[in-house]
């Protein structure tokens, strides 16, 4: 089985808005990958639209996030059910330091349905601040 344990969605400031969980999926199904991982920045907004495309393309899907630490560390963290890694996301996101998000320098950080219908942004700057707690 061909498994990829770090992706970037729109969510990601360093992804694209093309980089939607049903497009990753997609792409991933094409080139055959069984088992795929979603892992934005400090935020697991994305992580229940990417849980509905995994199924419908009968790929075992793999919920996480890079998680800044303190020290500027970027930790690979991977969960096996959508539940906890979502209220992880949330806990993570609460404690980032208040940096505003500036789409035009920083990149964009769009939540997406399955269907990428754009559901709202994240306003602290997911990339850039250390995780506080």
């Amino acid at each position: 089985m061909l498994i990829d344990l770090h992706n970037h969605s729109c969510l990601s400031p360093c992804g694209s808005l093309e980089m939607s969980p049903a497009r990753l999926v997609e792409e991933a199904a094409a080139r055959g990958i069984g088992m795929l991982a979603l892992t934005d920045h400090n935020a697991g907004d994305n992580l229940p639209a990417f849980a509905v495309c995994c199924r419908r393309a009968g790929i075992v899907p793999v919920y996480g996030m890079e998680v800044t630490g303190r020290e500027e560390a970027h930790l690979l963290c991977l969960f096996g059910d959508l539940k906890t890694a979502v209220r992880f996301g949330y806990e993570i996101y609460e404690n980032l330091q208040t940096i505003p998000n500036n789409p035009d320098r920083m990149g964009d950080q769009i939540i997406v349905d399955e269907d990428e219908n754009i559901l709202g942004e994240l306003e602290k700057h997911l990339a850039g601040g250390a995780v506080e707690f």
